[in-house]
């Protein structure tokens, strides 16, 4: 049971004794182990074991491209998920015992690692000592040295001390870094470990699945960041009073003013942290907002372009991201101020304490200016990292709160599972008992009393909604029981979902699902599930790996996947949710027949279904209404009652479609694979036969005789099916959610590359296997990704031209570089001053500060407008580049949305739209304020310090070499451990959608052991990268120690040269040391900018690669061509010769099809899946363009008009119905063209207005993604209503699904016939019972048009295609059918003889309904070209 447990601390996880992984790890075999880390701690010190890691690296490289997993890398145990999950998972139940009132997440955490992390703090100390000890002391003796002329001794002491402090600081930061990125791994191993086993056992997904998510990619996150930060919060302030202590040192109460200055900046700092944080809040959320749009505009899309309703989503995208511009905007002038702040306030601060210095009565110094100058540029340390570590604390407070929350939230209880009684036959038995779901208080199921016997079956039936599934998760445990006896279930127990759960792995693996392979068993189980055809047919067999949720499977093979898998598992009870649901009627009755009866003999079967043919066989039916028990007995029994036998009796089993006669193709097929695959016979008993699978791939269709019909089969159903959008409505926001996993770590998306999220980390081949990738892509239907392939310098120009074009861009950074000038200048000007070089006499220090104070205060305002210049100019670009690819990508064609994955559409508008509008620029940003200090700085002190020159170029091209060596293992790393992170969120994804089987199956232990390998695949990666970051930052800063010492030295030794006094050598000396200091945090920051700006520049060339080069649809409107606003009139279709493809040189899908349907008939559409009769929609709507032929609509060939005009004439009501977010009135109306009486007119036609009326938003009621806060049935009645509203002549319907209960699909029907009697309607069929009463049937085979003609007419043909599709489904139904198709006719002719002309009307003549009518004889129009 749900619930009975509170929050806190949660139960441990079952442990079936299989905690490997799903997922085999021979793929680990043959590659080379790369530790991450040493014992030695010289090697960790000077990061001596990433010289092995980077070698390893690049020798993988392949083509130019480094192989990263060839390589395997390994982490201590201590950061392994296993070891922290283990520790804070006993920490949080310490807090939870001991606190049970206010658990918080932050003192278990507390209690495993404050200790170690404040010793880490240590390193933050070490560095602050030896930094002020360089930039303080060592400084100011050095010049004294100058300034006095000592002994060189003394001189080279000295250097070498400037030279040891800058090293051993640079030591202790990178060590700082170093182990707070492990400390942050741990912590989110600990806590993302802590979040997936609550997960488990959660009664109730508040917030859904994105919430869990969230969560992990967001909140975990900032605690890392926070991890990463932290010291610099604490040690800024102490930092600031370090720097503050050494004026006052150095010059006593002129320091005052310093203090006042820093005292008046505090709260700016702190509220320039909080501001930041509040804006990426605030930005993350309409981020997120845009996004989720966005899927549901590309999910969705083709369905969009059938209601030609891309104005108003543009319209709704353009203001979000209106508001997010601001965001973004605003963003950049924060950060604009807050650099001004840093890089302004230090000489700001040193020119009044100089000047107060002076003006009191005190004597400048070389020594003491320069030392002031020195420790005064230090300030930007603190400055720079105030705001975001503030930024950082402040948002993993929030963050954990609100794991904390998570945290305590209820969990289930599972029904403890009874060992079967020997002597006792019952297995499952429920005596008056009552459940709600956790959070609600009305019960959902109620007085429910039941006894089911080991060996019976038991069908579960009811309308929608009225508690079938809920039945289910009651016996599963996952419900609250709140009256009654507890359950007793006997045994074990397996499960099959209503919408089929597989996961990413191979379909055997998907089957057995941590079961042993026991060969015969497991082909007994294929069998009787009807997965020996699907086995041939997948190119590696049961080998094939699945995609995530099934995706290159069909709805049936999916549902018989997961049934094989309830079956294999050899349970005692097997619960089925409506497993036939998806299957056509053959293979349901194959899998009741041989499965369910036959293999599942003797286990407790609880089958829930629609499917009333069936109840005559099982042993024992339950009829649930409203959460309670309407009937319960035996067929039988039930069949007394008159209301359940006219229920029974009124049930046409309509021979539905279903997919399983999809002949589904491999879309990444594996080579060279030899199967096992038992071939279907005749009998139960046939023999399996082994059918040897090799290069089964679409380079070499005929080793499977595959023919063109199975082409055009596969072919269309990419095409998303007609009008069904993407499949099952409840699909729709899955496949908005999975693709949302793009952005599911937005904040952590600052990678290289352009990643394709498609990839699993887990796909890790052997150091031999380089050519397997190209094995792989050979049976891709999908286009290769040219979007992501780097076009080098011309993404810097596109980026360049974007906005307010080139000129400006380099205006602006030739802008950031004249401004660090006048700072350049300001310090040459200092140097003049002291020595008083001018000799402006008496008077000259007013002079000298005067002019100080004009060069100081041109900077500040010179750094603010620079700042403030390119947030204009980087917020200009980032609206042009999403504007250029949003409007190209909405005009695009169905063609291009069926080339290429919706993700990686997506993904365009996720993260490299994020890398845009943020990253990069916030990046280029920095870059541009350090990359001028860097180089002003090596100038200046290759300058004026004789012959330094010489070294200053050598160590750059060693500082050159290093960055050329280590780059392309960094960016290698980056995009591995972007792609590996992927994986984390996808499994959570599939747990949180599969948590009924996993908990079912007891898989707890096993899911768990998984989530933490997938955690240590991508920390280890990210230590990786993280530590080759520091490497680098290291190395470059021992070369700037060693310019440093360089420099110094010739100081010593050329001290002569620096000027003619001893004051003016102190002053060169004193300019040139001061600027050498800074070189030593700014060179190793300058890199990593401009690493992270050409790391993310390739995203430019993917928003540039939409927006230029995706073909673009006919235009929405032709003014010359403009049909009149009442067409079409009538609603005649005439097609002529059409030939349709839907790739240019691909195979005909429809093939010289002629037929004409008159104003008002209503034509039923029927034939296989891949014969055509969605083709010829999809040519209607020219939703694909028609290579040969034509289609006229009341005369008007429909290709010479605009797409707008066209697709406005014709009304559609799809198969799955869609709703998107927002209200009921846009989604009816979003033009608003239709007044608010209109739209109540056509709610009232569908019997949708009473229920609206009594809602206190009525037409604004809120419709939530999908509409799933409306029943399925309301949905599809929406849908009719959005078509009445469209007042258009011709209505095209995919019929609506078998899923919903006979009463509501009765209303739907009777809606449709009420309302659209005078439209023209076309009808695909799925069940022949809704479409045997049309005026006439249309029958399509392989893209050929082969009967057309009334339903009764086409019955009188016995060997034809109509006549065998309905005999097909069985003889009871096909005689009930042949019954209404007569009495239809007959009321035809009846209303015909009523009417005085109908003799002398050809058109109704010719539906008079001969046998003949139709034929190529009798009527041309209507020819059958074969």
């Amino acid at each position: 049971m749900a619930g009975a447990s509170g929050g806190g601390k949660h139960q441990p996880l079952p442990d079936t004794g299989a905690a490997a992984p799903l997922k085999p790890s021979a793929q680990r075999r043959r590659r080379r182990a790369v530790n991450i880390g040493s014992s030695v701690f010289l090697s960790n010190w000077f990061y001596l074991w990433t010289f092995a890691l980077i070698s390893h690296a690049r020798a993988t490289a392949s083509k130019g491209m480094i192989v990263l997993r060839k390589l395997r890398f390994r982490i201590a145990d201590d950061l392994t998920a296993r070891a922290n999950g283990r520790s804070l998972d006993d920490a949080w139940k310490h807090e939870v015992e001991h606190n049970p009132d206010r658990p918080k997440v932050l003192n278990a955490l507390k209690a495993v690692y404050r200790t170690h992390y404040f010793l880490i703090g240590l390193w933050k100390i070490v560095w602050g000592v030896f930094t002020w000890l360089g930039a303080w002391y060592f400084l100011k003796v050095f010049i004294l040295f100058l300034q006095n002329d000592e002994d060189a001794f003394v001189g080279h002491m000295w250097a070498l001390a400037l030279f040891l402090s800058s090293f051993l600081s640079s030591i202790a930061i990178h060590q700082l870094y170093g182990e707070c990125a492990k400390e942050g791994v741990r912590i989110k191993s600990a806590l993302t470990v802590l979040v997936y086993r609550k997960a488990l056992v959660l009664a109730r997904v508040r917030g859904g699945a994105g919430e869990v998510i969230n969560i992990v990619s967001t909140d975990i996150a900032r605690v890392q960041d926070a991890v990463l930060n932290f010291h610099f919060l604490w040690t800024s302030a102490l930092e600031t009073i370090l720097i503050l202590i050494l004026a006052f040192y150095e010059i006593g109460y002129s320091a005052f003013t310093s203090l006042g200055i820093i005292i008046l900046l505090a709260p700016v700092q702190i509220w320039l942290g909080k501001i930041t944080s509040e804006i990426q809040r605030n930005n993350t959320e309409i981020t997120t907002q845009r996004v989720h749009v966005m899927s549901e505009v590309l999910t969705a899309i083709k369905l969009i372009k059938f209601y030609a309703w891309e104005a108003p989503f543009s319209a709704k995208i353009n203001e979000i991201r209106h508001k997010e511009m601001e965001l973004i905007y605003y963003a950049f002038q924060i950060k604009a101020i807050n650099y001004a702040v840093v890089f302004a306030t230090p000489v700001i601060v040193a020119i009044v304490a100089l000047a107060t210095y002076r003006f009191t009565g005190h004597t400048l110094t070389s020594s003491l200016s320069f030392t002031i100058l020195s420790v005064f540029n230090t300030l930007r340390y603190p400055l720079l990292m105030t705001p975001q570590a503030v930024k950082s604390f402040s948002g993993a407070s929030v963050s954990l709160d609100r794991l904390t929350a998570y945290m305590t939230q209820p969990e289930v209880q599972p029904i403890a599972t009874l060992p079967i009684q020997q002597n006792d036959p019952t297995s499952i038995e429920l005596k008056s008992a009552s459940f709600t779901w956790e959070g609600e208080s009305r019960p959902a199921l109620q007085h429910l009393s039941l006894k089911v016997n080991r060996g019976e079956i038991l069908a579960v039936i009811g309308d929608v909604g009225s508690g079938k599934s809920s039945l289910v998760a009651a016996l599963l445990g996952q419900m609250n029981q709140t009256a009654g006896d507890p359950v007793k279930i006997y045994g074990s127990m397996s499960y099959v979902p209503q919408e089929a759960w597989l996961l990413n792995f191979s379909l055997r693996e998907n089957i057995l699902f941590g079961c042993d392979y026991e060969k015969a068993r497991y082909d007994e189980v294929i069998r009787v599930c009807a997965l020996q055809r699907d086995l041939t047919l997948l190119a590696a067999g049961d080998q094939t790996e699945i995609a995530e949720r099934g995706a290159n499977l069909s709805g049936g093979q999916r549902q018989r996947t997961s049934l094989a898998r309830a079956v294999y598992a050899s349970a005692d009870v097997v619960l089925l949710d409506d497993p036939l649901s998806a299957v056509d009627q053959a293979v349901g009755r194959h899998i009741f027949n041989e499965c369910i009866k036959g293999h599942l003999r003797g286990k407790t079967i609880v089958l829930v279904t629609h499917q009333l043919q069936y109840l005559s066989e099982v042993d024992k039916v339950v009829h649930l209404k409203d959460g309670k028990i309407a009937r319960y007995g035996t067929f039988t029994e039930l069949m007394q009652d008159e209301t359940f036998a006219e229920l029974i009796n009124n049930h046409v089993a309509g021979g539905e479609e279903g997919d399983d006669d999809i002949e589904a193709m491999p879309l990444e097929p594996t080579v060279g694979n030899a199967v096992p695959v038992p071939v279907a016979s005749s009998s139960a008993g046939g023999a399996p036969a082994d059918v040897e699978l090799n290069q089964l791939t679409v380079k070499s269709l005929k080793n499977l005789q595959i023919n063109e019909q199975t082409i055009s089969s596969m072919i269309e159903r990419n095409q998303l099916s007609v009008i069904k959008g993407v499949g099952k409505s409840h699909d729709v926001a899955g496949a908005i959610q999975r693709n949302e996993l793009t952005i599911h770590s937005l904040k952590e998306l600052q990678m290289a590359g352009s990643i394709d999220f498609a990839h699993d980390s887990d796909d890790e081949y052997d150091s031999d296997a380089d050519g397997e990738g190209e094995e792989r892509r050979a049976g891709q239907l999908v286009t290769e990704d040219k979007s992501a392939e780097s076009l080098g310098w011309t993404d810097y120009v596109n980026y360049a031209r974007a906005g307010h074009g080139s000129a400006l861009t380099v205006f602006t950074m030739i802008f950031f570089f004249l401004v660090h000038g006048v700072r350049i200048g300001s310090d040459y000007w200092l140097k003049c001053w002291i020595p008083d070089s001018l000799k402006l006499g008496e008077d000259g220090d007013a002079v000298y500060v005067g002019t100080y104070a004009g060069f100081i205060v041109l900077f500040a305002a010179g750094v603010l407008a620079r700042g403030l210049l390119f947030a204009r100019e980087a917020a200009a670009k980032a609206r042009f580049l999403h504007d250029r690819i949003f409007q190209r990508i909405l005009r695009a064609p169905m063609s291009f949305y069926d080339t290429t994955p919706l993700g990686r559409i997506l993904s365009a508008f996720a993260k490299h739209q994020f890398h845009v509008d943020e990253t990069m620029p916030d990046s280029a940003m920095q870059g541009l304020q350090y990359v001028p200090l860097t180089l002003g700085a090596f100038l200046l002190v290759a300058i004026i310090v004789p012959w330094n020159w010489a070294p200053i170029i050598g160590l750059l091209i060693i500082a050159a070499l290093v960055i050329y060596w280590v780059t392309p293992v960094e960016n290698a790393l980056k995009a591995q451990e972007a792609v590996s992170r992927s994986p984390i969120f996808s499994h959570l994804g599939a747990t949180l959608e599969g948590l009924f089987s996993i908990r079912a199956y007891r898989a707890q232990t096993r899911f768990d052991a998984l989530n933490m390998t997938k955690l240590d695949d991508n920390h280890e990666l990210f230590l990786a990268l993280s530590l080759v970051k520091s490497w680098t930052a290291l190395y470059m800063d021992i070369i700037t120690s060693i310019a440093i010492y360089v420099t110094a030295l010739l100081m010593v030794v050329c001290r002569n040269d620096l000027g003619t006094t001893a004051k003016e050598r102190a002053s060169t000396g004193g300019l040139a040391m001061s600027n050498a200091l800074q070189i030593l945090v700014f060179l190793q920051w300058s890199i990593r900018m401009i690493g992270e700006v050409q790391a993310q520049m390739s995203s430019v060339g993917v928003l540039t690669y939409y927006a230029t080069q995706v073909k673009q649809e006919a235009p929405a409107e032709i003014k010359e061509t403009q049909p009149a606003a009442t067409w079409p009139t009538e609603g005649r279709i005439k097609f002529d010769d059409v030939v349709l493809k839907y790739h240019e040189f691909g195979v005909a899908v429809l093939k010289n099809v002629s037929l004409t349907i008159e104003p008002k008939e209503k034509i039923g559409i029927v034939g296989r899946t891949g014969s055509g009769k969605s083709t010829l929609l999809v040519s209607l709507l020219r939703i694909v363009e028609a290579c040969n032929g034509k289609v006229t609509i009341d005369g008007i060939d429909v290709s010479k008009i605009g797409l707008k005009n066209l697709r406005e004439a014709i009304a559609i009501i799809p198969q799955e119905p869609v709703l998107f977010k927002g209200d009921i009135r846009y989604n009816l109306d979003p033009f608003n063209r239709s007044t608010d009486e209109e739209v109540w007119r056509a709610l009232e036609a569908v019997h949708l207005a009473d229920t609206l009326r009594v809602m206190p938003l009525q037409l604004e009621s809120p419709v939530i993604e999908n509409g799933k806060n409306w029943s399925l049935g309301q949905r599809q009645l929406f849908c009719i209503a959005r078509a009445i509203l469209s007042r258009a002549k011709i209505l095209v319907l995919d019929e609506a699904s078998a899923s919903i209960d006979m009463q509501t699909d009765a209303l739907i029907q009777a809606s449709i016939k009420k309302n659209f009697a005078d439209l023209t309607v076309l009808t695909i069929a799925h069940r022949l019972n809704t479409i045997i009463e049309s005026d006439r049937v249309l029958v399509m085979e392989a893209g050929q048009l082969v009967e057309f003609d009334e339903p009764l007419a086409l019955l009188g043909r016995p060997n034809g295609h109509f006549a065998s599709l309905v005999a097909n489904t069985g003889e009871a139904t096909a005689a009930k059918l042949r019954e209404i198709a007569q009495a239809a006719h007959n009321e035809r002719v009846a209303k015909r003889t009523t009417k005085p002309d109908a003799a002398e009307d050809p058109a109704l003549l010719e539906h008079a309904g001969s046998p003949t009518a139709g034929s190529p004889a009798k009527s041309p129009t209507r020819s059958v070209h074969s």
